[in-house]
C-alpha cells in the first residue's frame, strides 16, 4: 500500500492502515544515523499530525544500545504499530531489523515512512541485506515496482 502524508490541515485522502493509527500507540524507529536529522523530525512530526495517541520515539526512548537492548521487548508490548522512518538511501541497522521482524511475530503492523512523505507497508517491501558492510547499515529496504500491499 502507498499513500502520501500530508498535514491534516490540508485536503488528502488517508489510507485505512493510516486511519488505523489514530488515537493508537506508534513506535517510531530508525537507523541510529538518522536519529538527528530533518527526516527523524518530520516523520515523528507527521504521526503526530495524523492523530497517533501515542509516539514512542526510539531516539528518545533509547539513550544507548544497551538501554534498547533491554527495555526494547516492554516497549513493543506496549505498542500498536511500528513506523520505521527511512532515509535518502533507506538503509537500517540490524536493530531495525529486529524491531521489524519481532514486531511481526507479536502481529503489530509495521511501516515505512520515506523520506517524501510516502507511507509503505511491509508487504509490500523487501529488507534486502548488505552483507559485509556493518551491523549499522546492515540492510536495505526496497519498494519493488508493482509491489504494492
Amino acid at each position: 500500500m502507498v499513500s502520501q502524508l500530508h498535514s491534516p490541515r490540508t485536503p488528502h485522502r488517508t489510507s485505512r492502515a493510516l486511519r488505523g493509527l489514530r488515537g493508537q500507540v506508534v513506535y517510531l524507529a530508525s537507523a541510529v544515523a538518522l536519529y538527528r536529522t530533518r527526516h527523524y523530525d518530520r516523520a515523528e512530526q507527521l504521526l503526530r499530525e495524523l492523530g497517533a495517541g501515542l509516539v514512542i520515539s526510539a531516539r528518545e526512548r533509547f539513550p544507548n544500545h544497551g538501554a534498547w537492548l533491554r527495555d526494547f521487548p516492554q516497549v513493543l508490548s506496549q505498542v500498536n504499530a511500528v513506523v520505521v522512518a527511512l532515509g535518502p538511501d533507506r538503509i537500517v541497522g540490524a536493530g531495525v531489523v529486529r524491531e521489524v521482524v519481532e514486531a511481526t511475530a507479536h502481529g503489530l503492523p509495521v511501516h515505512f515512512l520515506t523520506p517524501d512523505g510516502t507511507f509503505r507497508t511491509l508487504r509490500g517491501a523487501h529488507l534486502v541485506v548488505l552483507h559485509g558492510v556493518s551491523l549499522r547499515r546492515f540492510a536495505r529496504v526496497e519498494f519493488p515496482a508493482g509491489r504494492e500491499a
